[in-house]
């Protein structure tokens, strides 16, 4: 016989936390469309808060009992999240740094007409604590490189607390 651990699964939590994404997405991603003009979309903002408290509880379901016996290690639980939620991070990060060299190549073609890069949020000082997830613990007192990623270093850092 098998040893394996069930864990409860709630698909509809599932469905509604896949619902909450999209409209975050939709929100963020200002098409200037009709899908725009939704109530709903408009007020994706919203959904963000749902979608934590849904995915804190999957979280906590599924890994409570495993922490506190020592069924997994808090480097273990912390790795395991890490690797969910990094790539994504990490993907997005260098997408905007390679926008803003695209950005200093587009300057010098056109005599520096448009917005100076690696400026404002976005300057090179920056990016250490974006890189580490840092930048959501008020070290440098604003949003940079990217904004709508505070959710991710807060998913992370909460992550840590509840392990501990």
């Amino acid at each position: 016989m098998s040893s394996a651990v069930v864990r409860p699964y709630y698909p509809t939590l599932d469905s509604r936390r896949g619902i909450c994404a999209i409209l975050v997405a939709l929100f963020h991603l200002r098409a200037n469309s009709h899908i725009d003009l939704l109530p709903l979309v408009r007020n994706g903002w919203l959904f963000v808060d749902f979608f934590f408290v849904l995915s804190g509880f999957v979280i906590a379901e599924n890994y409570w009992k495993r922490l506190s016996t020592g069924q997994v290690g808090f480097g273990q639980f912390i790795w395991m999240r890490l690797a969910r939620l990094y790539p994504l991070h990490l993907f997005m990060l260098l997408l905007f740094i390679v926008t803003e060299y695209g950005l200093s190549v587009l300057n010098e073609y056109t005599g520096g007409a448009g917005r100076e890069p690696f400026t404002g949020s976005r300057n090179l000082g920056l990016l250490p604590e974006n890189f580490f997830l840092l930048q959501s613990l008020g070290f440098s007192g604003e949003q940079s490189w990217n904004g709508p990623s505070w959710s991710i270093r807060a998913e992370f850092w909460t992550y840590c607390l509840f392990a501990l």
